[in-house]
């Protein structure tokens, strides 16, 4: 047995014990997923397995013993010689491991020269730097060796720190919700190669999550806590086929079903975008830069940031308005890159969009049912017979009376021509609607109706949303998820009702800068300065850089 932890005990300075009476057993090769809500208790246990417990916590009972070690009575110098080479953790968030003003390639190179007993100069430890990146399935490892961390998209950087925890092949793999950041896509790439190495090196794997999906997809044994203790551990296929804690049956049933939101029913995938335009001087503007993003059927995905921060033409390419520099956009198991002709024609009955400014979207002369069905003609889907009919259906759809499909968009206020235009996106039954900036225009009533009409279409008729926005508080009422934008690329992904959590100082700033309802004047913290220009990768900064 490799491990085996019996009764522990973890204690922070004088309260009562956070974690009692923790028991499991651990062989190679094993992974055990260590699941249960935030404060149960699981990234105590790991910790305490690594010896690096904060808070003045410690390990206050029961026993640990690894590979013959017992862990609760090391010195320091034995911790050290452990950690990294038979010991090592991969962390929720890799870019909050990663030291910002340093390179990759530097930090690496170091972590490596630290933990080697046998590579002792830069230039070796660059070359095994560079080996472990390419087994991470990472492009061209000189380059993210020369990058820094905010260079980097999200699954960069995990992989980046799965290659710095696997550098010495460790007996023992502790996972700290090495997904929970990712969008879905990343996710499961993170996880396949997490089980190829543990599969093939024989490594043992502790994995703390709070998904029991991926737990159920990944693990030997699970392990389910609550307020530090353990409601049950056994094999997994007993606990997610028998569970019999009432905490356990309710997480299994929260858990995405076939015919609900799938993690695997993914609509819409960038992968790794970058939209590079020329500008004066033989110069460079970057407008995206490595952007991956994933949208799922019947879920609304809000991008935000500042104006200029990359938002609309990420959209411009997705809808193939631009040719993307790098990268490509995946719609429906397609790759949509290079789409001409008939085909790009069927792409854009799949995909539409709703303006910022529908007055401008829409020909002045035009009625409300000739802007409603010229697609629909333009088609063949319905013959000049049929106009009124049809018009008059989706006007039903937005909640506007029939008698508007005679009316032109002057004689229609903000919120019905904005009605309209979702009318008309929906004509054709796409497969996802695109919204940019669909309710900044309008007034907070007329943008809440809008907003409850979305909501309704997308649980009525399953509608996919990229909805997007820059303010922070209106999408955390709506959107499943939120990937913020700063300097063309995306600075964290996050759940649109954690966005009070959120954990990049950019996001956090931005939240900042929201005006709150309230009587005591509170103060609103502003982005200080412009923001930086997109010219050349020498001149991009990091929004820590522009504080």
């Amino acid at each position: 047995m490799l491990l085996n932890a019996s009764h522990l005990a973890i204690t922070y300075g004088n309260a009562a014990p956070a974690v009692t009476d923790v028991s499991f057993t651990l062989a190679p090769g094993e992974v055990l997923s260590i699941v249960g809500e935030s404060g149960s208790g699981k990234t105590s246990v790991i910790r305490a397995l690594l010896g690096c417990l904060g808070g003045g916590g410690r390990i206050s009972g029961g026993e640990a013993v690894f590979a013959g070690k017992e862990l609760t009575t090391l010195s320091a110098s034995a911790w050290r010689s452990l950690r990294g080479r038979e010991l090592s953790m991969i962390f929720q968030d890799s870019g909050a491991m990663l030291n910002p003003v340093k390179t990759i390639g530097s930090q690496f190179v170091e972590y490596i020269l630290t933990h080697s007993t046998s590579i002792k100069d830069k230039a070796q430890g660059k070359e095994r730097a560079k080996t472990l990146l390419s087994r991470m399935n990472l492009a061209m490892p000189e380059n993210i060796l020369s990058s820094y961390s905010f260079e980097l998209s999200g699954g960069m950087r995990q992989r980046v720190g799965i290659a710095m925890a696997l550098a010495f092949h460790p007996k023992l793999l502790l996972a700290d919700e090495p997904t929970a950041a990712l969008d879905v896509t990343t996710q499961a790439q993170i996880v396949a190669e997490l089980m190829r190495v543990v599969r093939k090196s024989q490594t043992a794997m502790i994995l703390v999550t709070h998904n029991i999906g991926v737990a159920a997809h990944m693990s030997d044994k699970i392990m389910v806590m609550a307020k530090g203790k353990v409601l049950e551990y056994g094999t997994a296929s007993d606990i997610i086929t028998s569970p019999k804690a009432a905490y356990t049956k309710s997480l299994l049933a929260a858990v995405p079903k076939i015919g609900g939101r799938a993690m695997s029913d993914i609509l819409l995938q960038v992968e790794h975008l970058t939209k590079q335009f020329p500008a004066a001087g033989g110069q460079t503007l970057t407008a995206v830069k490595d952007v991956s993003l994933a949208v799922r059927r019947g879920e609304t995905v809000a991008i935000v940031g500042e104006s200029g921060c990359g938002k609309s033409t990420l959209v411009k390419t997705v809808l193939s308005m631009h040719k993307p520099t790098e990268g490509k956009v995946i719609f429906d198991g397609k790759d949509t890159t290079n789409l001409h002709g008939a085909a790009q024609r069927d792409y854009y009955r799949h995909i539409q969009m709703v303006f910022q400014d529908p007055a401008a979207a829409f020909d002045p002369k035009m009625r409300v049912k000739e802007i409603l069905t010229e697609a629909l003609l333009n088609y063949g889907i319905i013959r000049r017979r049929d106009v009124q009919k049809r018009a008059e259906e989706l006007l039903d759809i937005v909640e506007l009376p029939k008698d508007f499909a005679a009316r032109y968009p002057h004689n229609m206020s903000g919120g019905q021509r904005q009605r309209v235009a979702i009318a008309r996106a929906l004509a054709l039954e796409p497969d996802i609607i695109i919204c940019d900036e669909a309710t900044s225009a309008l007034d907070v009533s007329v943008q809440d109706s809008i907003i409850r009409l979305l909501v309704r279409l997308q649980k009525e008729r399953g509608m996919t949303y990229l909805f997007i926005c820059h303010d922070l508080a209106l999408v955390s009422l709506f959107a499943h998820r939120v990937a913020v934008m700063y300097l063309g690329s995306v600075m964290e992904k996050i759940d649109g009702d954690q966005l009070s959590k959120a954990k990049h100082p950019y996001t956090q700033a931005l939240l900042r800068s929201v005006f709150p309802v309230s009587a005591d004047k509170t103060e609103v913290k502003t982005i200080a300065g412009d923001l930086p220009k997109l010219l050349g990768d020498a001149e991009r900064l990091s929004f820590c850089h522009a504080l």
